[in-house]
């Protein structure tokens, strides 16, 4: 079993005008990367993650990386996150 390619972790609907910056920020807690495994279990496991940013599933501009480090831990999934518009 592998990770998902895409997952949704957190939405917020934004409206700006041509020009205009705005400022979003979002926890995402680990258990909101976790995915099922062989055994039907929700777990987190090591490795890089790409986190997206963008219109859509297919207009994704923004990009940034991590890494989760340490052993597979099952966990309890939670499935979105709340964003804050500053």
């Amino acid at each position: 079993i592998t990770r998902p390619l895409l997952a949704l972790a957190g939405f917020q609907r934004l409206t700006l005008q041509p020009g205009e910056r705005r400022t979003v920020r979002f926890d995402l807690p680990v258990n909101h990367l976790a995915f099922l495994d062989a055994s039907m279990r929700w777990v987190v496991e090591p490795g890089n993650i790409k986190l997206f940013a963008g219109t859509s599933a297919v207009d994704l501009p923004l990009a940034a990386t991590f890494e989760i480090m340490g052993a597979t831990q099952e966990v309890e999934r939670a499935f979105f996150t709340a964003a804050a518009i500053e």
